[in-house]
C-alpha cells in the first residue's frame, strides 16, 4: 500500500474513533490543570440552571431563559434590556485572586445604539459608603469611529475607581463585527491576582494592568455579572470562576481545547 492511502486509511480510522466518543451534553471538559481550581460553574443545560440552588451566592436575572444551541448542550439567552445574570454575595471580590471565563453569541451585528456586558467585577462596599465602588469590565459598546466619523461597536476593557490606581480605559478593538464575527462564539476572561489584572479574548491577552496600589487582599463581598444588554439579544455559556489568576498559557490552552470540541461536534 503507497504511503497516500496508507495516511488516508488512518485519519478515516482515527475521524470514526471520535465519532464514538460521546460529546458531553451538560459539561465541557475541563484540562486537568484546571479541574481542581474551579469554584463554581454553570453549563446553563437546565432550567433550574437560571436559579442554581446549589450556587451558595445570591442570584439575579431577567429577561432571560435556558435555551438550545449552547456550546454543546443548552445556554443562557438574554433580550434586549436585560439586566444579565449576577451573582452576589461574600468571597467574590476580586482582590483575593480569581478568573472568572465566559464564552458568548450575539445575535447577529450589533445594531447602532447596542451594548453587551460580557464581563463586569466588582467588590461590593458597605451600606452607606459614599465612594464609589470600583470594577474591572469588558464590553462591547457603540462608540463614535474617529476616523471617518461612523459609529461601529467596539470591544473595551476597563479598571475603574480601583483605590489609588489610575483608571484603565482600553479599546481592543474599534469594530468588534469586523475582526470577529458575531455569530460565532467567543470566549472572554479576566483574571486578577489582586497586584495585576488581564483581560483576555479568544485566547489571546487583550491588555494587562498593573494596579498602582494592590487590591484588598482576603475574601470580602463582591458581584460578578455578564448579559446585560442593549439594543441587541445575545447568548452566554459555560461561565466558570476560578480560584487563581490564570496565566495566558493556561487561558489559551483552555479556548483551543473547546475549540477542538466544537470543531468535533461541527464535523460529526
Amino acid at each position: 500500500m503507497n504511503p497516500e492511502k496508507k495516511l488516508s486509511c488512518a485519519f478515516a480510522v482515527f475521524a470514526c474513533s471520535l465519532s464514538l466518543v460521546p460529546l458531553p451534553a451538560e459539561e465541557i471538559p475541563l484540562p486537568e490543570n484546571l479541574k481542581g481550581h474551579v469554584v463554581y460553574r454553570n453549563g446553563f443545560d437546565t432550567p433550574a440552571s437560571l436559579r442554581d440552588p446549589s450556587c451558595q451566592w445570591k442570584i439575579r436575572t431577567n429577561k432571560s431563559a435556558i435555551r438550545p444551541d449552547g456550546l454543546t448542550g443548552s445556554c443562557i439567552t438574554f433580550d434586549p434590556g436585560s439586566i444579565g445574570w449576577h451573582l452576589a454575595g461574600g468571597d467574590l471580590a476580586p482582590g483575593g485572586g480569581g478568573t472568572v471565563s465566559v464564552w458568548f453569541q450575539t445575535d447577529g451585528a450589533p445594531a447602532p445604539g447596542s451594548e453587551v456586558n460580557l464581563l463586569y467585577h466588582s467588590r461590593e462596599l458597605p451600606p452607606g459608603t459614599q465612594k464609589s465602588v470600583g470594577w474591572i469590565s469588558m464590553f462591547l459598546k457603540d462608540r463614535l469611529n474617529r476616523i471617518g466619523g461612523q459609529k461601529k461597536t467596539g470591544l473595551y476593557c476597563q479598571a475603574y475607581h480601583l483605590p489609588g490606581s489610575v483608571n484603565l480605559h482600553h479599546a481592543a478593538t474599534g469594530d468588534f463585527s469586523r475582526d470577529h464575527s458575531p455569530e460565532e462564539w467567543h470566549h472572554a476572561a479576566i483574571s486578577c491576582n489582586g497586584k495585576n489584572v488581564a483581560f483576555y479574548l479568544d485566547g489571546k491577552l487583550l491588555k494587562q494592568k498593573n494596579l498602582e496600589r494592590a487590591l484588598p487582599a482576603g475574601k470580602a463581598a463582591g458581584g460578578i455579572t455578564f448579559g446585560r444588554s442593549i439594543g441587541i439579544g445575545t447568548r452566554f455559556d459555560e461561565f466558570i470562576l476560578f480560584d487563581s489568576a490564570l496565566d495566558e498559557d493556561t487561558i489559551r490552552e483552555y479556548y483551543h481545547a473547546v475549540r477542538g470540541v466544537l470543531a468535533r461536534k461541527q464535523l460529526f
